[in-house]
């Protein structure tokens, strides 16, 4: 299979039978017919996936906190900020921009989250992340 920034140019022709160009062309199709329909905007995406990770980072240095009293704040100042943080995603208020239906913005932003988790070595942030993925996928389901 090809990449997307590969060409079937690049390769020697013996090789074609075994590229799967049928499904290379639909794919290309499907692309752009998503790209010149509804898609979410890039910042927008980034700003739900900032606001997730920011509220997990918050969890974590609330962990830290030795004041038993302001730990307990904090951490449900934390809470509150990624409830917040998740509804926000694929909300139904209307937007600037034609959008796709809810459950693809919703999973778009579940990706990257999950993403950044895996990414992750601190297993608060890693774990509180798991649980927002799970969330919006969720969501996502019922939407």
């Amino acid at each position: 299979m090809l990449a997307d920034f590969q060409s079937v140019d690049d390769f020697p022709r013996w090789i074609l039978p075994y590229i799967d160009v049928a499904a290379l062309a639909k794919g290309a199709v499907a692309r752009n017919k998503i790209a010149s329909g509804a898609a979410t905007p890039e910042p927008a995406v980034a700003g739900h996936v900032a606001a997730i990770v920011q509220a997990a980072m918050l969890m974590r240095f609330a962990d830290n906190l030795r004041d038993p009293g302001l730990r307990e704040e904090v951490s449900g100042a934390a809470s509150k900020m990624m409830q917040v943080a998740i509804d926000d995603c694929g909300n139904d208020r209307p937007k600037p921009w034609p959008h796709p239906p809810r459950r693809f913005e919703i999973l778009e932003v579940a990706t990257r989250v999950a993403v950044y988790a895996a990414e992750t070595r601190d297993e608060v942030v890693a774990g509180a992340l798991g649980e927002a993925v799970e969330q919006l996928a969720d969501r996502a389901r019922a939407a």
